[in-house]
């Protein structure tokens, strides 16, 4: 084991940052769109006045570009359900968009993406009720956006059988409020890698939940949890079934990061590994401009004897870091850090 004390760092990107990317997936959905031959669907086919309210079942079985303006607020009724057929995507724009309480969104092949952008101000996913569901098995991306704040009560499922697995991602100008559970596992026959899991908030960052991204063989996946101060309840699992542990990221630009999640990111040996060259821990890096409190266990454990390496550990804090769960508390000094690598 290694400890080392050395000045903080901060690295710390921002939903404006990447902006230029979201809008770039949305032109290119808009080109594929406008040149299908047969007529493609506009909004006008799901609601019209404002709010636009989509009441009824909807199949989409070619990419779609939904912009309903930058004045319309859009809503999805509770209990509606959207599947995209063919390996479409789909990308509705709006000035808010609230998504009902048990709606559905789902794909039957693989390759298709979703997406949603509020270009004025909010979204609001499964408020007050049950969690909407976004089932996209071999899909490439389920992506949200918000210009103010984004409040998410989902379910969803982005793992791969056919491919790796896919993105499941938030960003946002305001705050973040993520319950829920995230599943971007790989496939369970041991072909491909898992995804990510990648929240992103200009403000706040809350997640109360489950997050997964666990490998089956090849590489276990990333989970990201970006904002200027973060909370994390629930748990992170990024160990395999068998594989090395995946990484995962948390960092806070202005203020705190709070982990009351417990994190694995170990590794798991597999029985016909007998040499061990393919079980080590993973990654843990937390970041904080202020201080880091480490309620939960967090492990980079090595799968096992015989060759399974532990994996790296990083906490670099402005102020204090304190690892109350193992009864230990870190360097206190302003602009110093702890890291061990076994």
């Amino acid at each position: 084991m290694r400890v080392e004390i050395r000045n903080h760092l901060t690295d710390v990107s921002s939903p404006r940052t990447r902006k230029l990317a979201r809008c770039a997936v949305l032109a290119a959905v808009a080109w594929c769109s406008s040149a299908a031959p047969a007529r493609a669907l506009v909004p006008g086919d799901l609601c019209t006045g404002n709010p636009c309210v989509v009441g009824t079942d909807v199949v989409i079985d070619a990419d779609a570009a939904l912009d309903f303006g930058v004045t319309t607020d859009l809503r999805f009724a509770p209990g509606v359900r959207v599947l995209l057929q063919n390996g479409s995507t789909a990308a509705f724009s709006a000035g808010s968009i609230v998504i009902g309480s048990g709606a559905r969104f789902s794909s039957d092949a693989p390759g298709s993406s979703l997406y949603f952008s509020a270009d004025a101000t909010t979204i609001e996913i499964g408020v007050g009720g049950a969690p909407a569901s976004f089932v996209l098995r071999d899909g490439v991306e389920v992506g949200f956006f918000a210009e103010g704040d984004c409040t998410v009560n989902a379910r969803a499922d982005v793992s791969g059988s056919q491919q790796e697995g896919g993105v499941f991602y938030i960003q946002s100008f305001g705050d973040v409020l993520f319950r829920g559970n995230v599943v971007a596992d790989g496939s369970r026959d041991g072909q491909y890698n898992a995804g990510a899991v990648d929240f992103d908030a200009d403000g706040s960052l809350v997640v109360d939940g489950k997050l997964r991204a666990r490998g089956y063989g090849p590489d276990s996946g990333y989970v990201l949890m970006r904002g200027a101060e973060v909370h994390l309840m629930g748990g992170i699992d990024v160990k395999p079934k068998v594989g090395y542990g995946g990484t995962v990221e948390v960092s806070a630009a202005a203020a705190d990061v709070t982990l009351d999640a417990k994190i694995d990111a170990g590794g798991r040996r597999a029985p016909d590994d007998a040499g061990g060259n393919n079980c080590g821990g993973g990654i843990i890096q937390l970041m904080a401009a202020q201080s880091i409190a480490l309620n939960a266990k967090a492990s980079v454990r090595g799968g096992g004897p015989g060759g399974c390496s532990g994996g790296s550990f990083t906490a670099q804090a402005g102020a204090n870091f304190v690892w109350r769960e193992a009864g230990r508390s870190g360097p206190r000094r302003p602009g110093s850090s702890a890291s061990a690598a076994a």
